[in-house]
């Protein structure tokens, strides 16, 4: 009886050991971090089909490239790891954190789990032997090595953490070294609410954002859609980014005290302006806008120094401003992108008095101004020309003289498929990949290989809000049925040759 109670006290002393090992390396985390991501490796692997059969040939260029000047016994190595991660040491089957956090300068700190010590440190070993890495230390808590003279990698039974630095071991990297690596859980990240919430989330990528400082109030406002005057500065963000079958998703939504009372500001766009432009651009932003409110919302931030102006003309602006403002990008074959703008005005004289305004201005540095119409203007800055008007209680901002009154010659951009996702929201924004990538600017910066192959694969990225506290961003591609990330691995296949 004795020697069963000691064997089922073994079993369970085993099973704690490897719950303690799988969840310890979390608590490297401080509790203060402000930034924290999560990655789930297993998911993406597996979505990507990086271990499929057609991707072998893409494998075995990756191998032979990081053997490429080894030794035997590291290229060895090398080789056991790609065929089986886990013979790293680190457990890829964790997620992987990184964070940022001020112990470390708020550099970004890489933190996994370490499955085995025992392949890590003979990982570290053949590395050393190939001068990757120095040869391993040890102190009281942790071993450490400074991977090819820009990071150190220190790492226990549980934990290995990855650091960023310019100097080796310096004595602050060491310093914070000795103290995360001995957090309990309730002295880290994982003691915050924030852990248990960021881990129900389902992306294959999770996220936690906190801005505490240096944010200024109008910014605040504007995410908390709530009066400058009454916010809080600092604001924190939840969400993930997920791989599915034709699209990559980011959702993002503010974390903690959610908006109650907004103060309207944003209005729901009504896609009124949209028959100003032709069917297909390359780039769309529209919003919907109160410009009173809006006005009101930034003067009332001091940093801004908007009041310190003294102009009475940009108040009567912004109030005219009621309802859509949309900009849209006809062309990047230029210098300067050529853009278009429409916003639906209450008052035209506001408008017209720019010219006035700019006209009895003796200094120089407000620029010039000239009159091509009662309706029509151009002011001119540091050599650049911006061209603004009125048409039927629409305001219109151009800096091509061409789109001046520009008449749609075909379908507008009202018949788009994308104006009945617009409508409704308060902001949207897309990029119409086949349109935006056959551009000449574009083509010349990304190159021909990459341009075609997003232009053959890539429908569009788009981005808005859902509600006043959520906001979403998406890649759509083209074949519907595919992981986005399986198709991404096929694209590298084509670039690399393969």
């Amino acid at each position: 009886m004795k020697n069963k109670f000691l064997l089922l006290y073994l079993l369970l002393t085993l099973l704690t050991l490897s719950s303690c090992r799988k969840t310890e390396y979390t608590h490297a985390m401080p509790a203060d971090a402000a930034a924290v991501i999560s990655v789930d490796m297993k998911s993406i692997a597996l979505k990507s089909g990086i271990n499929d059969r057609e991707n072998a040939a893409l494998k075995q260029h990756l191998s032979d490239a990081l053997k490429t000047g080894l030794n035997s016994e590291t290229s060895d190595r090398l080789a056991k790891i790609l065929e089986n991660p886990s013979k790293s040491g680190f457990d890829l089957t964790e997620p992987v954190y990184a964070y940022s956090a001020k112990e470390f300068d708020n550099e970004t700190v890489i933190d996994l789990c370490v499955g085995d010590r025992g392949d890590l440190n003979s990982t570290v070993e053949d590395l050393s032997k190939s001068q990757l890495c120095s040869p391993p230390e040890e102190t009281d808590h942790y071993k450490f090595t400074i991977v090819m003279g820009k990071a150190v990698l220190a790492y226990n039974r549980g934990t290995a953490l990855l650091i960023p630095t310019k100097g080796g071991m310096t004595d602050k990297i060491r310093t914070a070294l000795d103290k995360v690596m001995q957090y309990k859980k309730e002295e880290s990240f994982c003691a915050n609410k924030v852990f248990d919430t960021l881990k129900e989330r389902k992306g294959d990528v999770n996220f936690y954002i906190s801005l505490k400082e240096g944010m200024s109030s109008t910014l605040t406002s504007c995410i908390n859609n709530t009066n400058a005057t009454n916010s809080t500065v600092g604001l924190a963000f939840i969400g993930d980014v997920t791989f599915n079958n034709g699209l990559i998703s980011m959702k993002v939504e503010k974390y903690g005290t959610k908006t109650h009372t907004p103060d309207n500001s944003m209005k729901p766009i009504s896609n009124a302006v949209l028959s100003h432009f032709p069917q297909h651009l390359p780039l769309m932003f529209t919003l919907g806008i109160d410009g009173t409110k809006a006005y009101k919302l930034l003067s009332s931030d001091s940093s801004l120094g908007i009041d310190a102006l003294d102009i009475p003309l940009l108040q009567k602006l912004f109030d005219s401003i009621h309802g859509d403002l949309t900009i849209g990008y006809n062309s990047f074959g230029k210098s300067d992108p050529a853009f278009l703008a429409y916003a639906q005005i209450t008052n035209t004289a506001a408008v017209k008095s720019i010219y006035g305004f700019i006209k009895s201005q003796k200094d120089s540095e407000w620029g010039t101004i000239r009159k091509i119409s009662d309706n029509d203007f151009v002011y001119s800055f540091m050599k650049k020309n911006i061209y603004y008007g009125v048409i039927d209680n629409v305001m219109y901002i151009t800096n091509d003289a061409s789109l001046v009154h520009y008449k749609v010659v075909g379908g507008t951009y009202a018949q788009n498929a994308y104006a009945s996702q617009t409508k409704g929201k308060t902001m949207f924004f897309v990029f119409d990949t086949s349109e935006i990538m056959g551009q000449p600017a574009i083509l010349k910066k990304m190159g021909p290989i990459v341009s075609t192959a997003l232009a053959h694969n890539v429908v569009c990225v788009r981005g808005y809000n859902v509600g006043i506290d959520a906001w979403t961003a998406e890649m759509v591609w083209k074949d519907r049925q595919t992981n986005a990330l399986k198709q991404i691995v096929k694209i590298v296949r084509q670039i690399v040759g393969m």
